[in-house]
């Protein structure tokens, strides 16, 4: 097969219910020169045979066929076998808007990192390259999802899929971390939607019930993508994500919240000590209340507001 601009990778896990809609999508794009690396990661039903019919009948479409080893590994062998310049990722049950494509690689000149997203971003033109580092380690500005985005190949080493699989369900921001340490010229944007996403029961991030171990260690990777020298100027950012992370805990572990009793919280009072952070009284409440009622109200009308925001936008979408 001949060499195309774009290799699209698709990890594939569970998916025989949703995994044409996704796969029939790309291949409707009004951009034609790409191929799609599948990648069955171990898949206990029928996607892997799907994968191989797909492969079979088109001669852009390579199938990677592997033990499970979590979607962080399925997108590092989607890379190997990729051969094109531009590499964007699409989750499997997710699908593109016909022109998804060909609006990504218009923006590809004079960057080495192309950004989308599910909605419309407004993002200012003018913002450093700091300022795009910031916004996706807080996720207020740039959405940490590894889809939606086309990445110059020469971004990825082996590094940027090294780390562990417990933190399954927070692989997305870390690759999005490391990808933006590496690229030294501000990305491009595309305002207008690019990725159609959808939620789905089964998907890992929705199932996991995050604790306080796993946002530790989830913080120890956070930090390590991040070079040493210049941390301290993120720091702000982290601690607000490090804080953030507590809502997930309080839904379903509101007492560890309450025992303030971990090492992450001992972290956390350290580092806004050593930085000068103030809280907000939402934060106030995780960091330093004791009532495991006040915690998890706090962290439900977070949860609801989220949820409220997702389901207008996919109204608004119709």
């Amino acid at each position: 097969m001949e060499k195309k601009k774009i290799s699209v990778i698709i990890p594939v896990y569970k998916a025989e219910s949703f995994l044409r809609n996704c796969i029939d999508s790309i291949l409707d794009q009004t951009f034609k020169d790409f191929e799609i690396i599948l990648v069955n990661d171990g898949s206990p039903d029928l996607s892997g045979e799907i994968c191989d019919e797909y492969a079979n009948k088109y001669q852009n479409i390579v199938c990677v066929h592997q033990d499970n080893a979590g979607i962080n590994k399925a997108r590092s062998a989607g890379l190997k076998k990729a051969k094109s310049d531009w590499i964007t990722f699409v989750d499997n049950d997710d699908t593109l808007p016909c022109d998804a494509l060909e609006r990504l690689y218009a923006q590809t000149k004079d960057t080495d990192l192309v950004i989308g997203s599910f909605k419309d971003l407004d993002v200012k033109e003018d913002l450093s390259l700091d300022e795009y580092r910031q916004g996706v380690i807080d996720t207020t500005l740039i959405p940490p999802q590894p889809w939606g985005k086309l990445y110059r190949r020469e971004l990825f080493s082996e590094s940027t899929f090294d780390f562990p699989r417990e933190i399954d369900g927070a692989e997305d921001m870390i690759m999005s971390i490391r990808i933006l340490f590496s690229i030294t010229r501000p990305p491009h944007f595309v305002r207008k939607s690019v990725y159609n996403f959808l939620r789905h029961k089964s998907s890992a991030s929705h199932t996991i019930k995050k604790d306080l171990d796993y946002e530790l260690l989830f913080d120890d990777c956070r930090i390590g993508s991040i070079p040493s020298e210049e941390r301290g100027k993120y720091m702000t950012s982290v601690l607000k994500n490090r804080i953030n992370g507590l809502i997930g805990v309080a839904i379903h572990f509101p007492r560890s919240v309450a025992r303030k009793k971990h090492s992450f919280f001992e972290r956390i009072y350290k580092d806004i000590k050593q930085f000068h952070y103030e809280p907000n009284l939402r934060e106030r409440i995780l960091l330093y209340s004791h009532s495991i009622l006040l915690i998890r109200l706090v962290a439900y009308q977070r949860m609801i507001i989220q949820s409220a925001r997702y389901r207008l936008h996919l109204f608004c979408s119709k």
